[in-house]
């Protein structure tokens, strides 16, 4: 039940960091498209990108990967998240989540490492 409880804080955590993202830099991230409107595209995309997140540290371990100390572990997190959101964001036709520059990508993924680790800390302490 833990396990599941972490999935969808999660993915919540991931559909508010994409909401407010739209919301406070709509020149630079969209969401909705002609396909999903804007809540549906950012449950959509916030599930693809948890699910990805949450298959790293069973792929880490069936290739003997060992992230040893907090900061390897940090900086592996951050390029996985800022490639999960980049490719999110180039099949814009298909996910409906569109970012203007890399650049921009780059602190949304910068924020959700931080934000996502917070969640995991907290979960882990319940």
């Amino acid at each position: 039940m833990k396990r599941y409880k972490r999935f969808l804080l999660l993915w919540s955590t991931n559909i508010v960091l994409l909401y407010s993202a739209n919301m406070l830099l709509p020149t630079h991230f969209t969401l909705g498209n002609d396909m999903f409107t804007l809540i549906q595209s950012a449950f959509f995309v916030g599930f693809i990108w948890n699910v990805v997140l949450w298959n790293i540290e069973p792929t880490f371990k069936d290739m003997e990967i060992k992230l040893k100390g907090m900061m390897p572990m940090m900086l592996s997190y951050l390029a996985i998240n800022f490639a999960t959101i980049w490719i999110l964001a180039r099949l814009a036709v298909i996910t409906g989540f569109g970012v203007s520059s890399f650049v921009y990508v780059f602190g949304l993924a910068f924020v959700a490492n931080f934000v996502q680790y917070q969640v995991w800390e907290y979960t882990e302490k319940k």
